[in-house]
């Protein structure tokens, strides 16, 4: 194989003319059992001060600031990088050396004005502005962080540090496949088209609701129509496919929002009391002409109601991830502005499965110096878990698990003193345990077994 030194491998092309574009190639030869074979590389280059800058890629960072990156450029003395001011003027913010490729801006903070640069290559004789571009800062947000998920036999509970600045936050809840972590400014992206907005909602307490007739008329021809004492309750409602249900709820105190001001949100199911309507039959036969005439009534004249759901929450066994991003403005602000990305995202698996603790725990010495623990069953537990500490408040291990309501200690000693305490526990829709809290802890002195002289005598 053909050796290479360093002085070989450097060559210079003194004659090379400004504005004539290059192309070169470099051969790797090598020779075996007499044949001579090669590998090749190429690259062009273009050496010219009046090509254009080829800008390769520009993106915000977590922290705001804006990064322009572009391919080095020959036959220039530099690049300059000026600022355009209110009044519409250029100015210089920053001159860089001829080998520099990329330039870092600073970040421009919630509800300023967004800014304007201009880069361009320079010679020694003059400025090329026209071979440059323009590019516009934006004002933007820090990253959520600490975003939390915990999930109840409801749904699942979200949170999240405040981000200064934020009017609002929108949570996402989002599948393994709806997000994408981006390396360039190390921040989560969400495929919008999958990810569901979670909302948050706000309902009037439904039992303070009544809608009863006031005033019942009967028309000579036998129609009768009713007046309602409290119509501003009725309303309508968009259920989760779309659909449009009537709603007894009052409309001027829910609130249904994207919008999540505080730094909190639960994403369950949210149903209303909805209307029944009539059948077609009933509408035939239905002489009422008021304003409820489409809906069923009761025999005392009370509109019947039943169940309306007014916006789906996850489902059961599933495991979701969730992302937040902040946002500021509003329609009245023309410099909104929001997270550069989302928040890294904080998985749950929703269940609606759950268990209650034992009850009537109690324990009690034996003849043999041992321990009995017993209490009564929780429902829907599948077996219990025994701790025990020889401390009230600290300590606690565990030292049994059984699916009985009864367990024998056979490892306590006589004269000390113990205190247990017991979880149930049960499988929710995704294989996953779930625990009760722990019950409050029962004490016991172990007896030192009483011993007659015809137990010695026999002993001996």
């Amino acid at each position: 194989m053909r050796q290479f030194g360093r002085s070989q491998m450097e060559i210079s092309f003194r004659k090379a003319v400004a504005g004539t574009q290059y192309l070169y190639v470099v051969c790797a030869y090598w020779e075996k059992d007499g044949q001579e074979s090669c590998l090749q590389e190429r690259a062009d280059v273009l050496l010219s001060s009046n090509a254009n800058m080829d800008f390769t890629g520009s993106f915000y960072t977590s922290s705001g600031k804006f990064t322009v990156a572009w391919s080095k450029m020959t036959g220039i003395k530099g690049y300059k990088v000026q600022k355009k001011d209110a009044a519409g003027n250029y100015k210089t913010y920053k001159t860089l050396k001829a080998s520099a490729t990329k330039v870092i801006l600073p970040k421009v903070k919630a509800k300023k004005a967004p800014v304007t640069y201009r880069i361009y290559p320079y010679t020694k004789k003059k400025q090329l502005t026209a071979k440059g571009a323009e590019f516009t800062v934006e004002p933007t947000l820090g990253i959520v962080k600490n975003v939390r998920a915990k999930a109840d036999t409801a749904g699942i509970s979200l949170s999240w540090s405040s981000v200064s600045g934020a009017d609002y936050y929108e949570v996402y809840r989002c599948s393994s496949n709806d997000y994408t972590y981006d390396a360039d400014s190390k921040t989560y992206r969400v495929d919008l088209d999958k990810a569901v907005l979670v909302e948050s909602v706000k309902l009037k307490t439904e039992g303070a609701l009544q809608v009863k007739p006031e005033d019942v008329q009967v028309a000579q021809d036998g129609t009768v129509s009713y007046d309602y004492e409290n119509e501003e309750v009725y309303g309508y409602a968009a259920d989760a496919s779309g659909q449009i249900v009537p709603a007894l709820y009052d409309a001027k105190n829910t609130v249904i929002s994207s919008k999540i001001t505080g730094t909190k949100v639960r994403d369950e199911k949210v149903t209303v009391k909805g209307l029944v309507p009539k059948t077609e039959e009933q509408l035939a036969l239905s002489k009422d002409t008021g304003a409820f005439h489409q809906y069923v009534k009761d025999t005392a004249g009370v509109l019947e109601t039943a169940e309306a759901t007014l916006r789906e929450g996850p489902r059961a066994g599933t495991a979701y991830y969730y992302v937040v991003r902040a946002i500021s403005g509003g329609a009245q602000n023309t410099n909104n502005a929001c997270s550069v990305g989302f928040s890294k995202p904080a998985r749950a698996v929703c269940t609606f499965t759950g268990v209650k603790a034992a009850t009537k725990v109690k324990v009690r010495n034996t003849s043999e110096e041992r321990a009995v623990i017993s209490f009564t069953a929780a429902k829907n537990a599948e077996g219990y878990m025994i701790y025990r500490s020889d401390k009230k408040n600290s300590g606690y291990r565990l030292i049994a698990t059984t699916a009985k309501t009864i367990y024998r200690d056979k490892t306590t000693r006589p004269g000390q003193t113990y205190y247990y305490k017991v979880v149930s526990y049960c499988t929710n829709e995704s294989g996953a345990r779930v625990y009760s809290t722990m019950t409050k802890p029962v004490k016991i002195t172990i007896k030192k077994e009483d011993i007659s002289i015809l137990d010695l005598m026999l002993e001996q």
